[in-house]
């Protein structure tokens, strides 16, 4: 069994949900649209088939000329947030205060 708070991120592949807690990969079969009713807040969805855990980030990027943000993981992962996803991640880092976390940092990078 897998907690809620040991989720890092989670990747769709069709039905099936792939969990990653950091000590590997578990698959659940269920839609990504099912899922996300159930989790908690701390769950976006940053692409089309994924979602991470806000509160496993260590630390946003700005990347792409200031037009993307970057996000790394606690453990060492790294995604670019989906541009139809951008607004949506601003907004849910300025109500979740993640912009201001000391673990999170936000830097430009080339």
């Amino acid at each position: 069994m897998i907690h809620v708070d040991d989720i890092i991120s989670i990747k769709s592949d069709g039905n099936y949900m792939n969990i990653d807690n950091g000590g590997g990969m578990f698959p659940i079969r269920i839609t990504l649209k099912a899922l996300l009713v159930k989790l908690p807040i701390n769950f976006i969805r940053i692409e089309r088939s994924l979602v991470i855990n806000t509160s496993k980030i260590k630390v946003i990027k700005m990347v792409q000329n200031n037009k993307r943000f970057k996000v790394n993981l606690i453990n060492g992962k790294s995604y670019l947030v989906g541009l139809n996803y951008h607004v949506k991640f601003l907004e849910h880092a300025i109500i979740q205060n993640l912009l201001k976390r000391n673990k999170c940092i936000i830097s430009e990078e080339g």
